[in-house]
């Protein structure tokens, strides 16, 4: 009796540890995968902010964008750094949601995995 009570004690625990292996396999994925998506997000907005800063340099006073204007490549010049700006955004924003979706408790993933 004693016996068969502990190998069924036995046997509920090594599902319960293998179930919990599963899940944690699937947290360790989950969090590479988030990693990989904050990673992607920071970098898409280092590309924006210089986007952002190469509309203003080209807003300010020089005296080669006084030229340019002059040579009329202003404009031409303005209008592809406004794209590259939106189009970075546009990215930025999609990376951003991406890394909403894989966490949507705001951030807070379960730190331990117990059996008990």
């Amino acid at each position: 009796m004693i016996r068969e009570e502990i190998y069924d004690r036995q046997t509920e625990l090594r599902m319960r540890m293998t179930e919990r292996d599963r899940i944690k396999k699937r947290y360790e994925a989950k969090e590479a995968e988030r990693q990989e998506a904050k990673r992607e997000r920071d970098r898409l907005h280092a590309r924006l902010t210089k986007e952002q800063q190469d509309v203003l340099r080209l807003g300010r006073f020089s005296f080669a964008n006084k030229f340019r204007q002059f040579t009329g490549k202003m404009d031409e010049i303005m209008e592809k750094e406004l794209n590259e700006a939106a189009e970075a955004e546009l990215k930025f924003n999609e990376a951003e949601k991406v890394l909403i979706d894989l966490c949507p408790q705001g951030g807070t993933w379960p730190v331990r995995i117990r059996i008990s």
